[in-house]
């Protein structure tokens, strides 16, 4: 799957309004470099937020489109 072609698929899932983990992303649609997906996302303008959580023995990023709502 080209580059382009991954971009798509996670911005239309976080337009959707849900979020999105690196374990999502691999399970749903086989993206396993969710992180640079992100990053290509960011630098292209749009405003994707990450929250990073901690469960006592690892930790990992959520990510969600920030909508402009406060």
């Amino acid at each position: 799957m080209k580059t382009t072609s991954q971009n798509k698929i996670v911005l239309n899932y976080l337009q959707s309004g849900a979020s999105l983990t690196a374990a999502q992303s691999s399970n749903y649609f086989g993206i396993y470099r969710l992180s640079a997906r992100i990053f290509d996302l960011k630098r292209q303008g749009h405003p994707i937020k990450s929250e990073l959580k901690f469960d006592g023995s690892c930790h990992w990023s959520v990510y969600t489109l920030e909508t402009g709502k406060p």
